[in-house]
């Protein structure tokens, strides 16, 4: 039930004790307009407030998957350096927060990769997302961040989250890593027909204790 709760309304505190749907949507538009017109202009003078808007739904869209900043330079006919400046803006408003390639000494790894995931999960549930994307993944990603931040855990500092990638293709959502190895490995299952021979192969390539 409570996971129920939590997968309608997210994690703030305004629509999850409500429980209203409506309430919820306008909460979180207000809540994003906010974003724009306050923080974002405060802390980038200058900055283009509807492209670096353009640039979180383009991620929204994505999520999931890995990003090209590249490509989204295209998609907005706006240079490298501008698209790259813009997602750092997103994170320093507390939109988002992204992910790497779990990076392990003589792992022969995609580095490079990186994905992008919003601070909260209700995000993904306003109307301008299209529908189901990533969201369970998304839930999955907010969850782990927040169980592996050093202000809420100080015992865990030196753990990081990521995701696990090779040169073969061989994908795994989560990964939660040091600087000597994998400690765990989670993969995102709505049913039974996803395929986790990945999972498997990673856990026992690199010895995964969980």
């Amino acid at each position: 039930h409570a996971w129920e709760i939590y997968s309608s309304f997210g994690s703030f505190p305004e629509p999850l004790f409500q429980k209203n749907e409506t309430f919820s949507e306008k909460w979180l538009e207000d809540y994003v307009a906010a974003l724009l017109d306050r923080d974002l202009k405060d802390l980038n003078t200058g900055k283009d407030v509807e492209r670096v808007y353009q640039v979180f739904q383009l991620l929204m869209e994505g999520l999931g998957s890995t990003y090209s900043t590249h490509s989204l330079s295209q998609t907005l006919g706006v240079s490298f350096h501008t698209v790259k400046s813009d997602i750092l803006a997103l994170k320093q408003v507390l939109w988002g927060f992204e992910l790497n390639v779990a990076s392990l000494r003589k792992a022969r790894q995609i580095q490079k990769e990186k994905k992008f995931y919003p601070v909260d999960f209700s995000l993904t549930l306003r109307p301008q997302t299209p529908p189901d994307a990533g969201r369970f993944e998304t839930q999955v990603a907010c969850l782990l961040r927040r169980g592996l931040s050093s202000v809420i855990n100080k015992n865990l500092q030196k753990l990081n989250l990521g995701f696990y990638r090779d040169y073969q293709k061989r994908e795994v959502d989560f990964v939660i890593y040091d600087s000597k190895k994998i400690r765990a490995a989670i993969e995102c299952k709505l049913s039974d027909e996803k395929d986790i021979k990945n999972l498997l192969s990673l856990s026992q390539e690199k010895q995964v204790e969980e």
